[in-house]
């Protein structure tokens, strides 16, 4: 099953922690994978348990490295899909903060993520004109990530 083999590499991700504390990649891991567990849960004690572990992983990342691309980025997508106001608005903050860093950087393909979730945010709470600029945002940066370009195109 699915969630055997997530068990098998949480306990490995765990094991590799314990040998080098300091790399934020497996902490990083370990919030995606905890995260990606909430999607097969119903139970809602089991589901406040699991989002805390996976903030915990996404800050114990952040704490080693703040300006670490994967955690801030795992971190949004999580608080983003978390189906709360309150998470949403943070995901908001930290999308806006990704893609101010993103514009100061050379850009690097996966990072037109952050621009396509940052928009589906944004349209999920209502404002899709928002939504469409930040697309065409992205699309200057990455004019060839397909999502983008089918994006920025729709009415």
């Amino acid at each position: 099953s699915s969630s055997g083999k997530q068990t098998d590499l949480l306990k490995e991700i765990n094991r590799q922690i314990k040998l080098k504390p300091g790399n934020a990649m497996l902490h990083v891991a370990k919030g995606a994978i905890i995260s990606s567990q909430l999607w097969e849960e119903s139970n809602t004690k089991r589901i406040t348990a699991l989002s805390n572990q996976a903030d915990m992983a996404f800050d114990a990342a952040l704490r080693l490295d703040s300006q670490n691309w994967d955690a801030r980025m795992t971190k949004a997508v999580f608080y983003a899909d978390a189906g709360y106001r309150w998470y949403e608005r943070q995901a908001l903050r930290m999308f806006a903060s990704l893609l101010q860093d993103q514009e100061e950087l050379d850009p690097q393909p996966h990072r037109a993520k952050a621009y396509i979730e940052y928009g589906k945010l944004q349209q999920k709470l209502g404002d899709e004109s928002t939504a469409k600029s930040i697309w065409r945002r992205g699309l200057k940066l990455f004019p060839s990530n397909q999502a983008l370009v089918e994006l920025s195109q729709k009415d």
